[in-house]
């Protein structure tokens, strides 16, 4: 007698295109192409970086995620913009997975809307220029006309 239990056909080979909860790591061959299509030997390193630090986090491509990555870029110290140009490396790179039907169309609009630092206009990276470092030569005034 048969086991009811037993299938009669082996289950069908699935082909898994998004990652589920914890597997975003199986991105990183996708995550390498983007990087390729980034022109700027510079741009490809300083937008990698963010994008496979997300990968290493167990949220992934989530809000909770990128939250945690804004987080502790900022608890390191490290510059809004800064951390809002890695934000936007990982939307970029989410657009780009989702395009390429590697992730689920609705990550980019959910990445999108957590909210970036702002920026402390009080903090400056280096001293503002002097106004004589920016004066070019000025020929002197014309005496009054008399």
């Amino acid at each position: 007698m048969l086991d009811p239990t037993t299938p009669r056909t082996a289950p069908a080979v699935q082909l898994q295109l998004h990652p589920a909860d914890h597997q975003h790591a199986s991105l990183l061959g996708s995550v390498d192409a983007w990087a390729h299509t980034l022109r700027s030997d510079h741009t490809r390193r300083a937008y990698l970086g963010p994008v496979l630090r997300l990968l290493e986090h167990p949220a992934g491509f989530s809000p909770a995620g990128l939250e945690a990555l804004r987080d502790h870029m900022l608890e390191a110290g490290r510059q809004a913009r800064t951390v809002h140009r890695a934000m936007g490396a990982v939307i970029a790179c989410s657009a780009w997975l989702s395009t390429h039907g590697h992730l689920p169309a609705s990550t980019p609009p959910a990445l999108q809307a957590v909210p970036r630092p702002q920026r402390d206009p009080s903090s400056r990276r280096s001293e503002p220029r002097r106004t004589e470092q920016l004066a070019l030569p000025w020929p002197a005034s014309p005496p009054p006309a008399g």
